[in-house]
């Protein structure tokens, strides 16, 4: 049984600070002669001091500017959980079942109440489904799920549901592929990119170079004198494939490129 704070009247706290201050008895034997402790007497003699006659109103423990700042403070947290609770959700399919789920991974950190209220569900029925034993199909699912997840990170997190579902079926997993996007969507998983750093230039061999030639010299001295052509590096599945580009030809004095045949 937790142990219940003890509370003061206005009056004995008054009454305390004026025997420290005209018996002239040490503080820490008028608060063992009052059963209250050094700090508390201390304490209270502080706010006399600082806040005159406005110290210890109502039960003497607040203020009515520090119960109104406080009442704020509740309400901005409240306000604040539920933006929270919002926005965690947000990404949850429509359903109760889902919202209960959230609701049970989250209890530590929300308080229930307001995480039924916010979910717009029953609080009993929360309670009803958490002692409910999970059916034959939300079992599979969770199964499943754990199959998904270390096939995902297997993987290096770049399949999506379609390379998942093969890899399950090749697993000899019955399941559809409607229903492995579900449960990737259910955990929070997408295929993300591979990351990959494009080379253009790989100077290491004993290949013959082409001498430069143009050497960044953009101006002709007549059309049909200087031509220059592009690639375009493609990063495929296979790895990184080059296409040729489009031959160009240099127009006279810098005036840019030409495409297509040249003037004659």
């Amino acid at each position: 049984m937790a142990k219940q704070q003890k509370t003061y009247t206005r009056e004995f706290k008054l009454e305390a600070v004026r025997l420290v201050k005209n018996s002239g008895k040490p503080m820490s034997q008028i608060a063992r002669e009052l059963l209250v402790s050094d700090s508390a007497l201390y304490r209270w003699c502080q706010q006399l001091a600082e806040q005159g006659e406005q110290a210890f109103p109502g039960s003497g423990h607040q203020t009515a500017e520090q119960k109104e700042i406080r009442r704020l403070k509740r309400e901005l947290e409240v306000t604040r959980q539920e933006r929270d609770i919002l926005k965690s959700s947000q990404h949850l399919l429509t359903g109760v079942a889902m919202n209960y789920q959230f609701i049970a991974a989250h209890r530590q950190e929300y308080p229930i109440k307001t995480m039924c209220r916010v979910l717009e569900v029953a609080e009993s029925g929360f309670y009803a489904w958490l002692r409910r034993a999970p059916s034959r199909r939300s079992q599979e699912n969770t199964r499943l799920g754990e199959h998904i997840m270390r096939n995902y990170h297997a993987n290096q997190q770049v399949y999506g549901s379609p390379r998942i579902h093969a890899v399950l079926q090749a697993e000899d997993q019955r399941c559809g592929k409607k229903r492995v996007a579900r449960l990737m969507r259910e955990l929070g998983l997408s295929a993300r990119p591979r990351k990959h750093r494009t080379c253009t230039t790989y100077s290491n061999h004993e290949l013959p170079v082409a001498p430069n030639l143009l050497n960044r010299q953009l101006t002709a001295p007549a059309a049909n004198t200087k031509w220059v052509a592009d690639i375009t590096a493609i990063w495929t599945m296979e790895g990184l494939a080059v296409s040729g580009g489009c031959a160009r030809y240099l127009l006279t004095h810098g005036r840019g490129l030409g495409d297509g045949e040249p003037p004659r």
